[in-house]
């Protein structure tokens, strides 16, 4: 199981084992873009497919609420 993330200033690697997006989004501080939250801790690859499946992602929960 993966570790409770309960500090502003500790990355949350939406990578690491037991993440998943909805922790991971919750982790990002308000007004702080995916990118912003994670340069210096990702590639800018890791980013760019992040940031892509994340937007899959929104996009299937805003199906599942309709």
């Amino acid at each position: 199981m993966a570790k409770k993330h309960n500090s502003e200033n500790e990355f949350l690697n939406p990578f690491g084992i037991g993440v998943n997006y909805k922790m991971f989004l919750e982790a990002i501080p308000k007004g702080t873009t995916v990118k912003e939250y994670c340069e210096g801790n990702l590639t800018k690859e890791q980013i760019d497919w992040l940031e892509n499946d994340l937007t899959h992602y929104q996009e299937s929960l805003e199906k599942q609420t309709k």
